[in-house]
């Protein structure tokens, strides 16, 4: 994410969360600056778990390092969380036909039989997220709520604010993923 986008939110939230100063930048020789970057990296990672957002979902082609019995598929660099496993663009196998675990040397690795695997997940925030409103909202809110506690006050009304702009968010997000298939039925269209 662009660093002046994060650092609106970060203001954002520090004013939700009662603070009356401001930060130019996450570098600042600032107590808020460095509150906000220390909080910034899980806050985000949090709110892009707590639901498969339809902008941050990505599904691909699962790339193979070895094949055995169980074949092993590389993790994603840029995976936060694995939604699911499937055998084609559009057929999602079941859960115990794929697995994540580590390898020896402690490497996560995704494990199956299956060849070629299809895997979907949710990436991690990158430099160019354009993230939706709803999204940006609840962002704001959460820090919030964790600058809050981390300054001594009750954030659960701002905790609160985050779980209903993740409600708002999960509606919207539904109508992005509906996909309107077009039937080519003749005998419905004669009729």
């Amino acid at each position: 994410m662009q660093n002046n986008i994060i650092v609106a939110i970060c203001n954002e939230a520090l004013a939700e969360s009662g603070q009356d100063t401001t930060i130019s930048s996450l570098a600042e020789n600032s107590n808020l600056a460095e509150l906000c970057n220390r909080l910034w990296g899980s806050t985000v990672e949090e709110a892009y778990s707590d639901y498969p957002w339809a902008f941050k979902t990505v599904r691909a082609n699962a790339d193979l390092e070895t094949v055995d019995t169980v074949n092993v598929y590389a993790y994603p660099d840029n995976c936060l969380r694995i939604l699911g496993f499937y055998e084609d663009r559009d057929q999602l196998i079941p859960e115990k036909l794929a697995r994540v675990g580590s390898d020896k040397n402690g490497v996560t690795k995704i494990y199956s039989p299956r060849a070629p695997l299809f895997i979907e997940y949710t990436m991690a925030a990158s430099v160019n997220d354009m993230m939706p409103t709803y999204v940006r909202r609840g962002l704001v809110s959460l820090l919030a709520s964790k600058i809050a506690k981390a300054k001594g006050k009750d954030g659960t009304k701002l905790l609160e604010t985050y779980m209903a702009w993740l409600d708002r968010g999960q509606e919207a997000n539904a109508r992005e993923e509906a996909v309107d298939s077009v039937n080519d039925d003749r005998y419905i269209n004669c009729r």
